[in-house]
């Protein structure tokens, strides 16, 4: 099996800005530096394909909406 790797998102190359890896899984370092660079590149989510944030904002309420005990969230 061949296996299958990201190596952009929205327009930003992670060779860009992270020392990428097929080995190593994203952590927190390379989301802090992703959004880091996509907030340079973006003010805020409008830009982005309204069709792909309404997906977006469908999930997260679908989460919200299973979401029992909102203390085991903190």
């Amino acid at each position: 099996m061949k296996k299958f790797y990201q190596t952009e998102w929205q327009g930003i190359n992670f060779d860009s800005f992270y020392d990428v890896s097929s080995i190593k899984i994203a952590d927190s370092e390379f989301y802090n530096s992703y959004y880091k660079e996509f907030f340079q590149k973006f003010k805020n989510f409008e830009p982005l394909p309204k069709e792909w944030r309404n997906i977006k904002n469908k999930t997260a309420d679908l989460i919200i909406s299973k979401i029992t005990d909102e203390k085991k969230l903190q």
